[in-house]
C-alpha cells in the first residue's frame, strides 16, 4: 500500500457523510423569521426618523416676524437668515446681521437696482435678486450687524421715487433724441454710471443709513469669523407655467429632488434659502391678489401631517410664515445653503 492514510482519510469522510445523511434537515424558518423581523424593525425606525418633527428656529436670535416692507428684499432677509443659523452652528452664540446693510451694498451701491431700469416702458428699480449671490458678496465683504431696518425703508422709499422719477425724465429725453443721438449717447446709463462713482456713493449711503465711523472695522470683523464659510447652491428647473398647471400628485412626484435636498440639509441641522413661484400671492395671505411672484424664503423645519411631509417657513413679511406642502415643490427652482468649516453636503 503506497498511501494508507489517503484510505484512511476517505473512510473518515465516507463514515461522516453516512451520519449527515442519517440526520434531519435543519429547519431555517425561525432563522428566516428573525431576519425578516430585524429588517422590519429597522425599517420602521428609518420611516420613524424621517417622519420625525424637525424645528430649526432655535439657530435665530429672534421669533419669525422681520418684516421686509413694500421692498423686494425678500432674497436679502432669507440671505442673512441662512447665515445667521450658520453662524450659529459655528459659534454657540446668536448673531443678528444687518438686511439693510447687505441691501444697500450689495443692490443700491453696486448699481444693480439700475439693471433693466426702464424695461417695457416703465422706470423702476429692480430690487429683486438672488441668495447665492447676496451670501456670497457677504462672505466676501462682511456685514454690519443690528441696524434699523424700518428706518432704513422709510429712507430707502423716498429715495426710489426720487430715482424713479429722475429715471422717467430721463426716459423721456432719450425718446426725443434722433437716430444718431440715440447712437451716441444714452443718459439713462450715464445716470446710472454717476450714481455708482465713490462721492454719489457715499452720499446715497450716508442719506439711507447713516454716518457710522466704525462700520468698516465691524465688517471686517464680521468677514474674519465668517472665514471658511461656502455657500452651495442647487437650480431646479422649475417655477415656470409648466410647474403652474401641475395637479398636487404631479407636482409631488416631479419635486422628488427639492424633497431630498430639503430634508437631508434640515436633518443636518442646516435651514436653507428657498427660491419659490408662489402662483398668485393670494395663496400666501395677500388677498385679492393673483400676481405670480417669485418669491425668496428660509425652510427652517419639517413635519408630517395628514400623510404629507409639510415644510415650515421662516419668511420676511412681519410673522406670516405659512407653510410648504411636498405638493408644491415642484415650484421650488433654488435651494441655498451655508456651510461652515468642516461640515458638508449630500449632494
Amino acid at each position: 500500500m503506497k498511501n494508507p492514510s489517503r484510505f484512511i482519510t476517505l473512510a473518515a469522510l465516507s463514515a461522516f457523510a453516512a451520519v449527515a445523511a442519517a440526520q434531519p434537515a435543519p429547519d431555517w424558518s425561525a432563522a428566516d423569521g428573525l431576519v425578516a423581523a430585524a429588517r422590519a424593525a429597522a425599517a420602521k425606525s428609518r420611516d420613524a426618523a424621517a417622519a420625525r418633527p424637525i424645528d430649526l428656529g432655535e439657530e435665530f436670535a429672534d421669533p419669525a416676524a422681520r418684516d421686509q416692507d413694500a421692498v423686494g428684499s425678500c432674497h436679502i432677509f432669507s440671505s442673512i437668515g441662512t447665515l445667521e443659523a450658520a453662524y450659529f452652528r459655528r459659534y454657540g452664540r446668536h448673531v443678528q446681521l444687518s438686511e439693510e446693510d447687505l441691501f444697500l451694498r450689495k443692490q443700491v451701491l453696486s448699481g444693480a437696482v439700475y439693471a433693466d431700469f426702464c424695461a417695457n416702458g416703465k422706470c423702476a428699480l429692480s430690487e429683486g435678486g438672488h441668495p447665492s449671490q447676496d451670501i456670497q458678496f457677504a462672505l466676501d465683504n462682511g456685514v454690519l450687524t443690528g441696524g434699523s431696518y424700518a428706518r432704513f425703508v422709510a429712507r430707502y422709499v423716498q429715495y426710489r421715487a426720487a430715482e424713479q422719477k429722475t429715471m422717467e425724465g430721463l426716459r423721456k429725453m432719450r425718446d426725443e433724441q434722433n437716430w444718431i443721438e440715440k447712437l451716441l449717447y444714452d443718459p439713462r446709463a450715464h445716470w446710472r454710471e454717476l450714481q455708482t462713482r465713490s462721492v454719489a456713493a457715499k452720499l446715497i449711503s450716508d442719506y439711507l443709513s447713516g454716518k457710522d465711523p466704525g462700520a468698516a472695522a465691524e465688517r471686517a470683523k464680521v468677514k474674519a469669523e465668517l472665514a471658511g464659510f461656502r455657500v452651495e447652491h442647487r437650480s431646479y428647473d422649475a417655477g415656470g407655467n409648466d410647474e403652474v398647471e401641475k395637479t398636487a400628485a404631479q407636482c409631488r412626484a416631479a419635486s422628488a429632488a427639492q424633497r431630498t435636498m430639503l430634508l437631508s440639509e434640515l436633518r443636518q441641522n442646516r435651514p436653507v434659502a428657498v427660491s419659490m413661484n408662489l402662483i398668485g400671492l393670494s395663496a400666501w395671505g395677500q388677498t385679492k391678489d393673483s400676481r405670480d411672484a417669485y418669491h425668496a424664503f428660509m425652510i427652517v423645519g419639517a413635519k408630517n401631517t395628514g400623510g404629507k411631509r409639510i415644510f415650515q417657513s421662516r419668511n420676511s413679511w412681519g410673522g406670516n410664515n405659512p407653510d410648504v406642502s411636498e405638493d408644491e415643490l415642484c415650484r421650488v427652482y433654488g435651494i441655498t445653503t451655508v456651510l461652515t468649516p468642516g461640515e458638508k453636503t449630500l449632494f
